[in-house]
């Protein structure tokens, strides 16, 4: 019965082989290929996930921080407040005006006649009391020694506001004071 099939010879049995071996190893290179593909594509979008996450939390962590210098910030002016509504800086001062004219006088300046706002009450305990000066002068650092002494004598008042303007030779000045003081009911 072998002898009825007809045999192959070397160089054919050689041929087929390679050629079965060659078919094996592209289909199985094929595979490991695209696996290699999808594992890489898959990294790719984990790591792009990754980043995006990591950059959504450094945002996240910034707007916190910003966030938590407000509160930091806000803290400090209410312990300020309550430090000023506790104090004797916020008892009314009928002496208020004369005590800025004194000061423009050891200053060396003439100030004139104040603009006073009417006083307006900013809580149900402290009103807001603010005082104008507009004048002229040749010599500013009178003038920040006047604001300097006006703050020294009167506690609690501040400088809410200077402006310069030249006018000729001189400056046209206006200074508004502020002081925070006690209502006359509380």
């Amino acid at each position: 019965m072998a002898a009825d099939k007809p045999r192959l010879s070397d160089d054919t049995r050689y041929a087929l082989a390679e050629a079965a071996a060659a078919s094996e190893r592209s289909a199985r290179s094929r595979a490991g290929v695209y696996f290699a593909a999808v594992l890489v594509i898959v990294s790719a979008i984990a790591l792009a996930f990754a980043i995006s996450q990591r950059a959504a939390a450094a945002d996240d962590l910034d707007a916190e921080v910003r966030r938590g210098d407000r509160i930091a910030t806000l803290i400090a002016e209410l312990r300020e407040l309550e430090r000023v509504n506790d104090g004797a800086e916020t008892a009314r001062d009928p002496g208020l005006l004369t005590k800025i004219i004194d000061a423009s006088n050891r200053a060396g300046i003439d100030i004139g006649s104040p603009d006073e706002a009417p006083p307006r009450a900013e809580t149900a305990e402290l009103t807001k009391r603010r005082v104008t000066y507009r004048f002229s002068t040749r010599d500013l650092e009178a003038v920040l020694g006047w604001t300097r002494l006006c703050m020294t004598q009167v506690p609690g008042l501040v400088v809410e506001s200077i402006e310069l303007s030249p006018r000729g030779t001189e400056w046209s000045i206006v200074v508004a004071f502020a002081r925070w003081e006690r209502t006359e009911s509380a």
